[in-house]
């Protein structure tokens, strides 16, 4: 346990100047980003994507200052002879000291996301969090989801069930959207209606698949819906699960669902971690490093942790707990354990 502290101790040290250094760089990003006329939605989710520059950087430098803090974590570096000889568990002290890593890195992305939201609020780029719950299609047990599509003229309307005990004030859309013909670029033009009652007063045009759409109404208990084509234009368009999004009246404080959003990079910061532990008895310390860097960037870029998934959500002023992020997180805390259980042979059989 004094080893275990000694690192945490070293970890938090290491990166008190990346910290120091990457609050006033979020100041400075988000101060000199233009904000678009008439765009406050835009502005908002593409102001949570600023959010991964500051987080992915001190990711970056806590993964560096587990290596310098822990020798065994890869071959040849000073001190790693000594301490084979303690014999400090099944992998060496090399889960100990990436949890220990883990800890300082959540210190520093916690101070670095109160800076963050701090300048957003003052910027005015920054809103409360809100609860939302995803509707269901009505044939939600079909393999391909029913469509709009000009070719079935008799279906002229796509409904869904609202799980939800709040009353909501809007909704987020994300049709997917196929075009029919090359030569014809007609947009389609649905409504929205709720509980028996027209949410939308201009009809929302449909001409880009995965566009987001929002649509704010008075707060009102909303337990149905129906999205009907009011003419079906070039498009085939179709809403699978998780793309119609109810937003609730409740709000959250953006600062708790910005620091929600930045410890998001813990789990792919920890299965970077868990990679060297597993292949780093063979690699030198620059190797390690880039071998970890690879797999931090990889699962961003990938989506393979649900990282990239919470920003957006904060960016778009959604209530994180409520994004329907746990059964990605836990894949991902079970592949970390995996990687470690399969790293204890290696580790336990290192030559000495």
């Amino acid at each position: 346990m004094i080893l275990f502290a000694q690192t945490i101790s070293d970890c938090l040290a290491r990166l008190f100047w990346p910290v120091i250094i990457l609050c006033p760089l979020s100041w400075a990003v988000l101060a000199s980003r233009p904000e678009p006329r008439d765009a406050s939605d835009l502005v908002g989710s593409s102001m949570g994507l600023w959010l991964h520059l500051p987080a992915l950087l001190l990711s970056a430098a806590g993964i560096a200052a587990v290596l310098e803090s822990w020798p065994l974590l890869s071959k040849e570096q000073p001190g790693s002879k000594h301490l084979r000889r303690l014999r400090i568990g099944p992998l060496q002290g090399c889960g100990l000291a990436s949890i220990a890593g883990i800890i300082a890195m959540a210190a520093g992305l916690i101070v670095m996301a109160l800076c963050f939201d701090l300048v957003a609020r003052s910027e005015g780029k920054s809103e409360a969090a809100r609860p939302i719950v995803r509707a269901l299609p009505a044939d939600a047990d079909l393999d391909i989801p029913p469509a709009l599509d000009r070719r079935q003229p008799a279906r002229r309307s796509l409904s869904f069930s609202v799980h939800s005990t709040w009353e909501s004030e809007g909704l987020d859309l994300r049709p997917h959207a196929l075009l029919l013909e090359r030569d014809s670029y007609s947009a389609m033009h649905v409504q929205v209606i709720g509980d028996g009652k027209v949410l939308n007063r201009e009809p929302i045009l449909i001409s880009n698949s995965d566009e987001l759409i929002s649509l704010r109404f008075p707060s009102r208990p909303l337990r149905s819906l129906e999205i009907r084509a009011l003419d079906f234009g070039d498009f085939r368009v179709s809403f699978p699960a998780g793309t119609v999004c109810s937003l609730s009246t409740e709000q959250h404080h953006s600062r708790i669902n910005c620091i929600l959003a930045a410890l998001s990079y813990l789990l792919p910061a920890a299965l970077s971690l868990a990679a060297i532990c597993l292949l780093g008895r063979d690699c030198s310390k620059a190797v390690s490093l880039a071998l970890a860097l690879t797999v931090l960037v990889a699962c961003t870029l990938a989506d393979l942790t649900p990282n990239a998934a919470a920003l957006q959500a904060y960016g778009r002023g959604e209530w994180i707990p409520s994004s329907g992020l746990g059964e990605e997180s836990l894949l991902s805390l079970a592949l970390i354990v995996t990687l470690l259980l399969i790293a204890i042979p290696f580790r336990s059989g290192v030559r000495r």
